[in-house]
């Protein structure tokens, strides 16, 4: 059975993401397609954060913490370096 070309998408290896989470900074492998179809679910395409960690940060603020000691209090929380 013969698939015509623009039927046809295959996998083409791997691309390593370094991303930030709770547990710290990792490294992940995620898959890609020759059609750039795959839609990873956990980590969006373009993202460097796993979800909720902006949403801490900005109640952080929200309760009065200066950027500076939410920068120091992350670090020492999840051992995740941002910028003030």
């Amino acid at each position: 059975m013969e698939q015509n070309e623009e039927e046809s998408n295959s996998r083409n290896g791997y691309s390593d993401k370094t991303i930030q989470s709770a547990q710290g900074e990792m490294t992940i492998n995620v898959p890609r397609d020759r059609k750039s179809n795959f839609e990873p679910i956990l980590v969006p395409k373009r993202e460097k954060r796993i979800q909720g960690l902006d949403e801490k940060i900005l109640g952080l603020y929200a309760r009065g913490m200066s950027t500076r000691d939410i920068q120091e209090q992350i670090e020492e929380l999840y051992g995740v370096k941002i910028s003030a």
